[in-house]
């Protein structure tokens, strides 16, 4: 089962988008926080979605630890500040919430390459 790493600090949208994960097949690893994302195991993750604004940091300082791990990266935002966007591309796509939830599921799903241990 292949293992996503979702990070937002809102409850809600762990919730629903781990919900929605769960049902396509995902083993989700939920982090409220920049502290929580930042020290969390690796091991097995083949995907990461990133909240831009976690509350106590940012989900772009979150990614540069996942790509060097080889982690595909993703972020799914509220944001509207056109740098927000410019930052976080440099990572992976860009999904605004609450409009581009299939196209961030949909990205979350298709990056599984079928040969991935997890």
């Amino acid at each position: 089962m292949p293992r996503t790493l979702l990070v937002d600090d809102s409850a809600v949208v762990r919730l629903t988008m781990g919900r929605r994960l769960r049902a396509a097949g995902h083993d989700v690893v939920a982090c409220a926080s920049f502290a929580e994302a930042v020290v969390v195991d690796l091991a097995g993750i083949a995907r990461a979605l990133l909240d831009f604004d976690l509350g106590d940091g940012r989900g772009v300082d979150v990614a540069p630890r996942l790509v060097t791990a080889g982690i595909p990266v993703a972020f799914f935002t509220s944001e509207d500040a056109p740098e927000v966007f410019d930052a976080a591309r440099v990572f992976g796509p860009v999904f605004k919430k609450p409009d581009d939830v299939e196209a961030a599921l949909a990205w979350a799903t298709s990056a599984i390459d079928p040969s991935e241990p997890g």
